[in-house]
């Protein structure tokens, strides 16, 4: 009874979590009247938690009245399908780079039309059996029909639904670093480090009713491991959709388009070596901690893609990568500089156009890792 108790009193923890998120999503969703696409971000999360206050009523039911869990475990799958195609869709904004079709509406007619086969499935299934199935009482000792194995299968089956969205994020945020990188030289913003541990974290709470179904590890310390995990992460994703801490690369404007199938040199200005180098010594563009690619083409003459081009084909890397040097190299000369001697590391990280400490160490190690490289491997 102490395990049921406990069990119940941590996913209601997990409960109210995600009610507490889905109330400050709502209101810093209507406080952004203006901001329309951040906006979209937040009301998309805002209803994922929602969907999943309303799922995780059904695993505090089962705990404490097993029965009545029975009539609610297809809602209970149908809200959290609903919740894992809200998140992925939050995703599929924020690593937009306008080359993808708008996320597909079949994403979330599928979910319901599951529920439904569910219903009409279970249906056929006495109701004692399926408090059976879902208890796992006796079910080494008694024939079952195909029906009632298909019916024990289903959690197998939910997480083969959430492991594919799962992998498609992950692919997606790979995606996303790769066109990222070359167009914002924040290190902080384009990261999105704290969303990857996220859907990590979904991505093994989906292999849960494998490991049930394995007979391998017991269920309820699989069950308090990911509650007491999901309530921290819930909140910091929230806090980093709500503080934008994303970089959302826009399309290709009609007239860089333009350029781009330009042959007129007057069209688009050839940019050297020499002339991009003098640029960034003399503005230090790179003394923006948010600095883009799109912040330097006036100046040089160009578009986005030619100004990418050229610095991946004349460097050998990418934008953030370069933009990074430049800051190391700053770094290095304020230490040397007689007025800055005497400042800590910190400041001078800063006043060199790192918007962090952390992304000053993490650029440190990537030059350093590329310096341990063969030169024909850089």
């Amino acid at each position: 009874m102490n395990n049921q108790l406990t069990a119940a009193l941590t996913i209601t923890v997990c409960l109210v979590t995600f009610l507490v998120c889905s109330i400050i999503g709502a209101f810093h969703y209507v406080a952004l009247r203006a901001q329309h696409r951040q906006r979209r971000h937040i009301l998309l999360l805002t209803l994922g938690f929602a969907a999943a206050t309303l799922g995780y009523v059904e695993p505090v039911v089962r705990v404490l009245n097993p029965p009545l869990a029975v009539y609610l475990y297809v809602p209970y799958l149908l809200l959290v399908m609903e919740c894992v195609v809200l998140l992925y869709h939050f995703l599929y904004l924020i690593t937009d780079d306008g080359s993808h079709k708008p996320f597909a509406a079949f994403g979330y007619l599928m979910p319901p039309a599951i529920a439904c086969a569910l219903y009409l499935f279970s249906g056929q299934i006495p109701y004692g059996r399926r408090c059976s199935i879902m208890s796992a009482e006796n079910l080494l000792h008694t024939p079952m029909s195909v029906d009632e194995i298909l019916y024990m299968m289903l959690p197998f089956l939910f997480s083969i639904y959430n492991v594919a969205y799962w992998l498609g994020s992950l692919r997606r945020i790979r995606r996303y670093k790769q066109v990222a990188d070359n167009y914002s030289a924040d290190e902080k913003r384009t990261s999105l480090v704290w969303l990857r541990y996220f859907f990590w974290l979904l991505g093994i709470s989906s292999l849960a009713p494998l490991a049930r179904m394995a007979y391998f590890w017991n269920l309820s310390e699989t069950m308090f491991i990911l509650l007491f995990l999901l309530p921290p992460f819930e909140a910091i994703l929230l806090y980093n959709a709500i503080k934008g801490n994303y970089v959302l690369v826009p399309p290709l404007t009609p007239s860089e388009r333009e350029s781009l199938e330009a042959t007129a040199p007057e069209r688009l200005r050839p940019i050297s070596r020499r002339r991009f180098e003098h640029y960034m010594e003399t503005k230090k563009p790179y003394l923006n901690p948010e600095l883009c690619i799109a912040d330097m083409l006036r100046e040089l003459g160009t578009n986005r893609t030619y100004l990418s081009s050229f610095i991946n084909q004349e460097y050998n890397m990418n934008f953030k990568t370069l933009i990074n040097c430049y800051r190391l190299r700053e770094v290095e000369r304020l230490r040397q500089h007689p007025p800055r001697q005497g400042y800590g590391t910190m400041d001078l990280v800063l006043a060199a156009g790192f918007g962090s400490y952390s992304s000053y160490l993490n650029a440190s190690r990537r030059q350093y890792e590329s310096q341990m490289l063969p030169e024909h491997e850089r």
